[in-house]
């Protein structure tokens, strides 16, 4: 019998491969000197069944991992981990479909892609094949609303951000993917996670984090607001989901109850669970060598298509206070009181929050009592929950004026009015008072009916959550908690003057989910590496690139912009420049006179530029349905957070107007929340009576 040598077989199977995978080209073209040609319905809808099929295979798989309890369980970091990040209902009926169109686009890659000399170029042309014909098109037709004329024409924004963007409804809503700034970085294009550009393994992300040596030098300009606020602002913008078990709908854990890695049988395909390196002190003395991180949930692009791997945003995609109102009507309706106020509870004359109706599944199992807000991370801190609660009592003190002011309108309409006010409140505390603070100069921009409203998975995977390497070290979470129940009064002033007097001090490590019946928490830092591999982030030195900064190629091209202690600590834990991930790259940049270096600054710059452009129904803009008139505008831009602390908290002293801002005399006495100098909100132009929406001229 006839034998091929091993190298003539090689050079065979290298031919098939090159001439099955040569077949795109990226303009539409599908041909490329290649016996085959582009891919029919029957392929794709081939590729898909069967990505439908392993998944169903995993029946028996996730019924072992039940019956052994491999499970995350409450009270556990993991547990805390999946409160932040829990999939919505909304987001497990899209989960099976997101699933099964990644691994599709996976296997036709490796099919088709695989050895092609222009991977990226071969990967791109898979977006052009749309997901209409195939078992998964209920994929296509969530994204394929059609917007009613009153919808376009409504006053009042819709509360999951549709028909925001009158050509194509969805763009900008809930539950619809991250956009990209640049092409998606995996291993072999797959959701396999990056490795070194040497070949070798990335260091682990706990590695990276333990060894970081940052710039640890006080914050002399700005307080801690700055902080808390784009925790909120982050709250309002971006919400990435946690893949759940996909047959059981149990929580995924990936290291067992003593912090160690599951065995392999135990371990669920969605784990990617991050080894902890033994320099790292703080898991060292707890025998801790496994932080459990579950993947993503996937989602399907805005186009409908094959190719990139997206990652699903939970919120809108504007800045429209969804944190406080929910993202869906039914999430309005069971946070709203009576007379347009939105439900509270009341201990003496101070209104909180409401409790929770489902303590069980919203919070950790503690001796703290559990609120409810338009979203379940209103529960994360002290800090946070303090803002939730500051806005929670503005809108319910503005439906009251607003009641009187306008005794025909009805609750519905005192409701949305106030949120209406509530929402512009936020935007101008935001683009006037905390992004010159951040970013050092003002974003001033119009809407651009053009404009895309999509959050970019660099700013919520990396760019806000640099925010996280800088806090206060007062107090630990739990105790802050503690205080919070034992006095809320107190504990409510003695938050917000922490948040406005305190001043950053400066990067570092920092750890949350930490409870007294358990022995660690989590690094805030490593998860955060950890999901910027996960959703295939690309490196630092490329958003360099992209934000038109010199390109990197060396370690010793770093000591321009990074401190040498700094430098030193990355060549530790990075082969090369190029490995080095966006978020580590980012906060180790020196600042300058902003607070980030010019890379993070440039992406939060873009974000927040294009929320604005994007963005119909922002305040400012003359051109939406329904504009605040003159008078009503220049009211609104009185208002600072100032303000909004002074309406809304019991007998808290300011040091300044400016909250975000570092008060340097402190010899001078407070400032009266009575005195001009914090200007106040007139409601009397939205009395209806007197006064009429009028476009400004």
């Amino acid at each position: 019998m006839f034998r091929f040598s091993p190298l003539v077989l090689f050079f065979v199977l290298m031919f098939l491969a090159f001439s099955h995978c040569w077949i795109f080209k990226y303009n539409g073209g599908l041909e490329k000197r290649t016996t085959r040609r582009k891919l029919t319905d029957k392929q794709i809808n081939e590729s898909i069944t069967f990505a439908i099929e392993i998944y169903e295979r995993r029946k028996t798989r996730e019924s072992i991992l039940g019956f052994a309890n491999v499970r995350a369980v409450k009270g556990t970091p993991s547990y805390a981990l999946y409160l932040a990040n829990y999939p919505e209902p909304e987001a497990l009926e899209m989960m099976q479909d997101s699933l099964a169109a990644a691994a599709a686009s996976s296997n036709l890659f490796h099919e088709r892609c695989y050895f092609s000399p222009n991977t990226q170029e071969c990967e791109n042309a898979l977006n052009s094949y749309k997901l209409w014909n195939t078992p998964i098109s209920k994929a296509c037709e969530r994204l394929d609303k059609r917007c009613t004329i009153e919808e376009i024409s409504s006053k009042y924004r819709s509360y999951d951000g549709s028909c925001n963007n009158v050509d194509v409804s969805h763009k900008g809503r809930s539950f619809t993917a991250y956009e990209r700034l640049m092409n998606q970085n995996y291993q072999a294009a797959e959701r396999g996670t990056r490795r070194s550009v040497t070949k070798h393994p990335l260091s682990s992300a706990s590695s990276i984090s333990s060894q970081l040596n940052l710039d640890t030098t006080p914050d002399n300009k700005r307080t801690l607001a700055v902080l808390y606020w784009a925790q909120f602002v982050e709250h309002d913008l971006s919400h990435t989901a946690m893949t759940k078990m996909i047959h059981t709908d149990d929580l995924i854990e990936c290291c067992d109850n003593e912090g160690r890695t599951n065995s392999p049988r135990y371990m669920h395909e969605f784990c990617l669970p991050i080894r902890i390196s033994e320099l790292n002190e703080y898991y060292a003395t707890k025998d801790v060598t496994c932080l459990s991180y579950v993947r993503s949930m996937p989602a399907v692009g805005s186009d409908c298509s094959l190719g990139s791997t997206h990652q699903i945003n939970q919120a809108t995609h504007f800045l429209d206070a969804s944190q406080i109102y929910g993202t869906s009507k039914l999430r309005r309706d069971s946070n709203m009181g009576h007379g347009g106020q939105m439900a509270v509870s009341l201990k003496g004359n101070s209104s909180q929050l409401p409790l929770s109706k489902h303590p069980e599944s919203d919070c950790q199992p503690n001796t703290v009592p559990c609120y409810r807000s338009g979203d379940k991370r209103v529960n994360e801190n002290p800090h946070i929950k303090a803002l939730y609660t500051l806005w929670t009592r503005e809108h319910n003190r503005l439906a009251l004026e607003l009641s009187r002011l306008n005794p025909r309108w009805d609750s519905e309409k005192v409701y949305e009015e106030a949120r209406r006010i509530v929402i512009a409140e936020i935007q101008h505390i935001t683009y006037s008072e905390w992004i010159p603070t951040v970013l050092g100069t003002e974003i001033a921009e119009s809407y651009k009916s053009h404009g895309l409203p999509t959050i970019s998975n660099a700013f919520a995977t990396a760019a806000i959550r640099a925010f996280y390497s800088a806090g206060s070290n007062k107090r630990s979470l739990l105790q802050e908690e503690e205080q919070f129940e034992k006095d809320k009064s107190k504990a409510m002033k003695d938050i917000l003057q922490e948040l406005t007097t305190e001043k950053f001090r400066g990067k570092s490590l920092q750890h949350f989910g930490e409870m007294s019946n358990k022995k660690y928490g989590y690094d805030v830092l490593s998860l955060d590496i950890q999901r910027g591999r996960d959703h295939g982030l690309p490196t630092f030195n490329e958003f360099r690139k992209y934000c038109g900064l010199k390109e990197l190629s060396t370690f010793d091209d770093l000591e321009e912009i990074i401190r040498p202690e700094t430098v030193e600590s990355l060549k530790e834990v990075y082969e090369s420049v190029e490995d080095i991930d966006l978020i580590v790259g980012g906060i180790s940049e020196i600042p300058d006179n902003r607070m980030f270096g010019p890379t993070i600054t440039c992406i939060l710059a873009k974000q927040f530029r294009q929320t604005m452009e994007s963005d119909r129904y922002f305040y400012t803009n003359p051109d939406q349905p329904v504009p605040f008139s003159e008078d009503q505008l220049n009211e609104i831009q009185k208002v600072t957070l100032a303000r909004i602390i002074c309406d809304n908290a019991e007998d808290v002293n300011l040091p300044t107007p400016h909250v975000f801002e570092v008060y340097s005399d402190r010899n001078s006495s407070h400032v009266s929340c009575s005195t001009d100098v914090i200007p106040r909100l007139n409601l009397k132009y939205w009395d209806s009576n007197r006064y009429y929406y009028t476009k400004s001229p």
